[in-house]
């Protein structure tokens, strides 16, 4: 286990990940011989939050979005990003097909109305697209809003807190050697 940490009378272990261990009630005695149960449970996991995802060109015309899960309750929008890239090409690469359907082009993909079709199906790497998102929120192709309100990457979000996440593109994003 990891450190161990006191918190009005309880006592949580934190392992590696960041997951607390789950400690029985405890029994103990008073200064004058009485027993005392101090409870110690507390709960395993992380609640995991969800948000709503949509893509849109300039002009609103919805292109696509996604329902990103397995947030934790305060993230960053830049780990929204992240985490919905990650799981699109974790989906496409576990059956690489002729359309993915992406946020981000990949180099040798071209725009289809599901996503993107490729030339040749064939595993893509999340880092390379995760670069090229991040990139064009820079160089301003991509604009992010929470709920109307434009944020950047840094932004730390409730995701309970808020309806969704869109995604803004002036052009498509196309990732270079994907």
């Amino acid at each position: 286990m990891g450190r161990e940490t006191l918190d009005e009378e309880v006592i949580e272990k934190v392992d590696d990940t960041g997951r607390a261990e789950l400690e029985p009630p405890a029994r103990q005695r008073s200064a004058d011989g009485a027993r005392i149960t101090v409870d110690r449970r507390r709960p395993t996991l992380a609640r995991m939050s969800e948000m709503a995802m949509r893509d849109q060109s300039r002009a609103g015309h919805v292109l696509g979005g996604a329902q990103v899960t397995g947030l934790a309750d305060e993230v960053t929008i830049r780990e929204i990003l992240r985490t919905r890239i990650r799981a699109e090409v974790s989906t496409y690469n576990a059956d690489p097909g002729p359309v993915f359907p992406g946020l981000v082009q990949p180099a040798d993909g071209v725009r289809h109305s599901n996503g993107f079709r490729m030339h040749q199906p064939r595993p893509l790497d999340a880092e390379l697209l995760i670069a090229a998102a991040e990139e064009a929120t820079t160089i301003g192709l991509l604009h992010l809003h929470v709920d109307g309100q434009a944020v950047d990457l840094d932004e730390v979000i409730t995701p309970a807190d808020h309806r969704e996440l869109t995604a803004i593109l002036e052009r498509s994003i196309v990732a270079s050697a994907s």
